[in-house]
């Protein structure tokens, strides 16, 4: 069964989140003072917390049913980051000459180095060999898998798109205070999550 409601949340709750990249390293100090670093996760995973202040009927609406209908901390649902959502030409890891399946990534470089971040909740998705050429294929939106129609080739595969990424609430409570009739504050946090099947 799939861990997943299939369905983002609105722009107009969405947008007043705050991003947390958040990563798990584990660090043991010497004696001599220095220190041993070991990353535990393989890919980051974001958080986002929102304190709103003025929720507007719909909004309220729209959170509540989310709650409800995710069953608090158990399924996950899409959420639009609106500060990293679009991909240009990530490279992927293919098998050359076979039709394997590919999870697609999203790649971030600091001067020489570089991070990848596996991708799903997929809205947009072209893939392309190293000429341009789009490569058809089937697309699993939901857990960002690409199958390729034909061998992949030789010469590097590149996407680009756009995504979103799959959250659950950060609690089993929903804590919203009604002011008026119109207007309402809530604490809400999300936490990224893997998708599955």
């Amino acid at each position: 069964m799939a861990n997943f409601i299939d369905y983002r949340i609105g722009s107009r709750v969405s947008r007043q989140f705050r991003r947390v990249a958040q990563g798990k390293t584990d660090i043991v100090m010497l004696d001599n003072g220095e220190e041993i670093r070991n990353a535990r996760w393989k890919y980051k995973r974001l958080k986002f917390s929102a304190s709103f202040a003025l929720l507007t009927p719909e909004a309220q609406h729209e959170l509540t049913s989310a709650f409800y209908a995710a069953n608090a901390m158990l399924y996950l649902f899409r959420f639009r980051d609106h500060g990293d959502y679009k991909v240009v030409n990530a490279p992927l890891d293919v098998g050359v000459g076979t039709t394997n399946p590919v999870q697609l990534t999203k790649r971030y470089y600091f001067g020489p180095a570089y991070a990848d971040r596996l991708i799903q909740a997929v809205v947009k998705c072209t893939v392309h060999d190293a000429g341009g050429n789009p490569i058809p294929g089937t697309l699993d939106a939901a857990l960002g898998i690409f199958t390729p129609d034909e061998e992949w080739p030789a010469g590097g595969v590149t996407w680009s798109g756009t995504h979103d990424v799959w959250v659950r609430f950060g609690s089993d409570e929903f804590d919203m205070t009604l002011h008026t009739l119109d207007i309402a504050t809530a604490d809400v946090e999300l936490v990224e999550m893997r998708a599955h099947r």
